[in-house]
């Protein structure tokens, strides 16, 4: 699915056409490539709505090569390599320790990375997390063994990985969200900042799992960026996508609005709205927020207007979006 966005004296948004994309690239295990090679894919993350994070189709892709079949004297004997870059040093502080954690005992591996960049073509802080699942999932077929046999405690175990990857210090608050959108996909979840609300249990934890399969049965999404969108990630030194809404009473507000909308949507077999209208909702909320900041650019504004006047011209051809500082996110 994809826009062509024009840009003239305004921004416009003009023939909007419908495609299939490539199926979901998530899988929980390491595939082999050969018998010496391990393949590991990890979707890269889209916010959504303020409140969390889905898993797109586009991939990051980590190749285990077999150098030495021994035990490694340590993990500094393994190598790295994305994409034709040899240099990894502002990745060596996740990367080593990672091998560290993972503690392995069977093989010297040269792991080759590519796909790294997100829907934003950033390499950042978000693309990290799918770097690192992507490995783990590449080693996972040689080093994990027999899954009938190991511990409960074992690295190998998704639950587990994901618990270690979260004690990663990595500056990001509530991490749980991408994490589990990295490791496990979207496809049928989500997980919320928790707070107490009508629509599910309070557990106790950070976060909670929020069922979203008719949300998506009921929508397609799609994530489209402009080459003004690309010129202003690489113009800045240190670009991040959306972040989620750092107040606590706001976050709180609009994660009830959220599990409500999906609510709707996971009681009615036809789009109830509820889920775009959010969407639109926070996409002028965070424009107007922004707007004496700092952090405010002028291309968010005109996106937003765009889009809005496209809705009025179009009526019913999107049904919501969500202007974000690397792009639009839309509902169909």
């Amino acid at each position: 699915i994809f826009f062509n966005i024009k840009m003239n004296d305004r921004l416009e948004v003009k023939h909007v056409q419908k495609r299939v994309a490539y199926s979901s690239l998530e899988n929980i295990n390491g595939k082999r490539s050969d018998e010496n090679t391990g393949i590991g894919i990890a979707p890269h993350v889209v916010q959504l709505a303020g409140c969390t994070y889905l898993a797109v189709t586009k991939s990051c892709i980590a190749k285990a090569i077999v150098l030495h079949d021994r035990e490694p004297v340590n993990v500094n004997e393994h190598q790295f390599l994305i994409g034709m870059d040899k240099r990894i040093t502002p990745y060596s502080e996740f990367f080593y320790p990672l091998l560290n954690m993972l503690e392995l005992k069977k093989r010297v591996y040269k792991i080759w990375i590519n796909d790294q960049r997100d829907h934003n073509q950033q390499e950042s802080i978000y693309t990290t997390y799918s770097m690192l699942a992507a490995i783990w999932k590449s080693l996972s077929y040689f080093e994990r063994g027999n899954v009938y046999q190991e511990s409960k405690d074992s690295i190998w175990r998704i639950e587990n990985f994901a618990k270690r990857l979260n004690e990663f210090e990595t500056g990001i608050d509530r991490k749980e969200a991408i994490i589990s959108a990295v490791l496990c996909g979207t496809s049928f979840s989500l997980q919320v900042p928790n707070f107490p609300c009508v629509y599910h249990l309070n557990t106790g934890s950070r976060y909670t799992t929020v069922p979203c399969a008719e949300f998506y049965h009921n929508y397609d999404l799609v994530f489209v960026a402009s080459i003004y969108h690309y010129l202003r990630a690489t113009r800045c030194d240190n670009f991040e996508p959306n972040p989620i809404l750092s107040d606590s009473q706001q976050l709180h507000a609009r994660v009830v609005d959220f599990e409500k909308s999906i609510w709707m949507e996971s009681n009615n077999r036809t789009p109830t709205g509820a889920m775009a209208s959010l969407m639109k909702k926070t996409s002028a909320e965070r424009i107007l927020s922004e707007k004496n900041n700092e952090t405010y650019y002028e291309l968010d504004s005109e996106c937003e207007q765009a889009m809005i006047d496209f809705d009025k011209e179009n009526p019913g051809k999107i049904k919501g979006w969500e202007v974000q500082r690397g792009g639009i996110l839309n509902t169909w």
